[in-house]
């Protein structure tokens, strides 16, 4: 069976309250715990208590509007050729209209209403994690970075973990390398 092979960024995530706090005594320390296991950058993100009682964790605003467009020029040369039509039709428009944003929100407003296929809020995920024995739920969604032709989901379920961890390392210099993710889409 073929299936789409997708990057993205995760620009947000949310874990339950009351099993996270079951991670340490102290909730800051769960805290920490949870968003270091699940990203490589938690420092790249806001927490906050929301009202149905779970964590909520957001790429930090002002990161955002500083960094995002040298981040993804540096992602989509690295992932495509410039002159490359992939490029020109998929990512140099991306590129040339996140300048005209002067907050996070437009970020994530554009993405979500209007951003083409490679820049645009996916559907939300649910992932599993070990830690220190405890099992903890995240429910996270990404920012689509690209999209790419078929896999085979046999083949590439077991190399899935690595290839994220090789792009959070080649991406480690920047705030957001640790919230990228790899997925395999239907």
């Amino acid at each position: 069976m073929g299936q789409y092979i997708s990057t993205g960024l995760i620009y947000e995530f949310r874990a339950d309250r009351k099993n996270v706090e079951k991670l340490d005594t102290d909730p800051e320390i769960a805290i920490k715990k949870a968003a270091s296991a699940f990203v490589g950058n938690p420092s790249s993100f806001n927490c906050q208590l929301g009202n149905d009682d779970s964590f909520y964790w957001k790429l930090n605003s002002e990161l955002v509007t500083k960094e995002m467009t040298n981040f993804l020029e540096k992602y989509y040369t690295d992932l495509y050729d410039k002159a490359s039509s992939a490029y020109k039709n998929y990512c140099q428009p991306i590129l040339d209209h996140l300048p005209n944003f002067d907050s996070a929100d437009q970020y994530w407003d554009w993405a979500d209403e209007e951003g083409p296929h490679c820049f645009c809020i996916c559907d939300s995920n649910y992932s599993k994690i070990k830690i220190d024995h405890n099992e903890l739920g995240i429910q996270f969604t990404p920012i689509r970075l690209s999209l790419e032709g078929k896999v085979l989901v046999e083949d590439f379920d077991l190399h899935q973990a690595f290839f994220q961890l090789a792009l959070r390392r080649a991406y480690s210099d920047s705030p957001f390398g640790g919230a990228l993710t790899v997925r395999i889409l239907g």
